[in-house]
């Protein structure tokens, strides 16, 4: 943490990596990898934050973090334009983790491949459960999203106003 709060991010990313690979026994040495994994990937080197997930993932199959490390690296294969990739990873994923934290956000995530991949009523369906576990903005997005592709546009009008109201972030 001290040399992430002096701006050292790739000394603290380090840091967590050494933490999270030099002891398996020690509980929190998955967190350690998920956050050198994030802090790789909000400094933009999506290479290392890759490695890193699959790292935390093929070290400790069973974790949650490990379903976590899924989820964020089926994100970054999302961003990168290759969603349709990952669609059975995520499909699976909520599947085997229906009671996760983050289920709200593994149904967006694929909401947004399905949508990309000309699927728009199982996508309205995860964008709706998506909205329903607490991810409003984006999943209004979404919504509005494949209303506007089906030239509902009252229905799209709202889901763009309303994701934008409330705002997207991160």
């Amino acid at each position: 943490w001290a040399e992430l709060r002096r701006g050292r991010r790739d000394a603290g990313g380090e840091a967590w990596t050494r933490c999270g690979t030099s002891n398996r026994t020690e509980p929190r040495a998955r967190a350690a990898l998920l956050l050198a994994a994030d802090i790789a990937e909000r400094a933009g080197d999506l290479t290392s934050a890759q490695a890193q997930y699959d790292g935390l993932i093929s070290r400790y199959p069973q974790s949650e973090y490990a379903d976590l490390a899924r989820l964020n690296r089926a994100i970054l294969v999302i961003r990168a334009g290759r969603g349709a990739s990952v669609l059975g990873e995520l499909s699976e994923l909520i599947r085997s983790a229906p009671l996760s934290p983050y289920i709200g956000r593994m149904r967006l995530a694929r909401g947004v491949v399905l949508s990309s991949t000309g699927k728009a009523a199982e996508a309205e369906r995860d964008f709706q459960a998506a909205q329903g576990q607490g991810e409003g903005a984006v999943a209004n997005l979404g919504l509005g999203r494949v209303a506007f592709e089906r030239g509902q546009w009252v229905d799209a009008e709202r889901g763009f106003v309303e994701g934008g109201a409330n705002g997207a972030g991160g």
